[in-house]
């Protein structure tokens, strides 16, 4: 007896959130209007700061390999391999290190700060290799193929200081002139989502707060009651007693004529 009721409740807790669900989806066409400008404006503006605002953005990278003391057993290749993953390390802290940022910066005559420069900098070591990247992103495809390369220079000759083989050059920087960001596309669908996002959530909120009865439907659902009869609103009775006289003028012109 106690899970049938319990089953009852439970069917009947689903069939009005299920109504709650459609009612929600019915009073929603109302704010179309509001949802479409919403999107539109949100696109536009996205639009606007992809196309016009923001700056595109290249990039240009450079390679070095740094070479290993000769090896002459085993043993020696293992402990060469562990030390030179630490030696990785070392190196990617000295390649953005203040002397040799500040000698790139003199070199170009760059109006920027070290760190500032070096937000534009990345080093990274692909695993399992003595190599290390030198990326560059900037506004300009040509000034992040120099910034690289004198990254590359003045790097390699601290690097030298310290090290007994010289690094070996595996690839200068090029001006690559396909730019990376923005990404217009991403930037639109982005746009799109944030505005339909946005205006359906509203919408959605504004209806749920709204303690309002708007149907009978909604009065039968609330009061448990079913609605006898309705009474019109004032437009409606205005409408149609301005019809019904409209009529009735027709009407007695016509009479008039015959």
């Amino acid at each position: 007896m106690l899970n049938s009721e319990l089953k009852q409740k439970e069917v009947i807790e689903n069939d009005e959130l299920e109504i709650d669900l459609r009612e929600i989806l019915i009073q929603l066409k109302r704010y179309w209007l509001f949802i479409l400008v919403s999107v539109i404006l949100s696109t536009g503006l996205l639009g606007v700061y992809s196309f016009v605002i923001c700056d595109p953005l290249y990039e240009s990278s450079a390679m070095i390999y740094l070479r290993s003391s000769g090896m002459s057993s085993a043993s020696d290749v293992l402990q060469n391999l562990q030390i030179g993953n630490q030696i990785v390390e070392d190196y990617e802290i000295i390649l953005k290190s203040r002397p040799v940022v500040e000698d790139v910066i003199h070199e170009l005559d760059l109006d920027i700060t070290v760190e500032d420069l070096n937000k534009e900098v990345s080093v990274t070591n692909p695993a399992d290799t003595h190599i290390l990247v030198i990326t560059v992103r900037n506004t300009s495809p040509v000034m992040a193929m120099k910034i690289a390369n004198a990254y590359l220079e003045y790097g390699m000759d601290r690097i030298r200081e310290i090290e007994i083989k010289e690094p070996y050059v595996v690839e200068d920087a090029i001006v690559n002139p396909k730019k990376i960001a923005p990404s217009h596309l991403k930037n639109l669908v982005l746009g799109f989502l944030i505005g339909l996002a946005g205006s359906v959530g509203f919408s959605v909120a504004k209806i749920i707060l709204n303690d309002k009865l708007n149907s009978t439907d909604m009065v039968e659902r609330t009061l448990g009651y079913p609605i006898l009869t309705t009474v019109p609103s004032d437009r409606t009775v205005e409408y149609s007693d301005s019809s019904s006289k409209k009529r009735k003028k027709r009407e007695s012109q016509k009479g008039s004529v015959s």
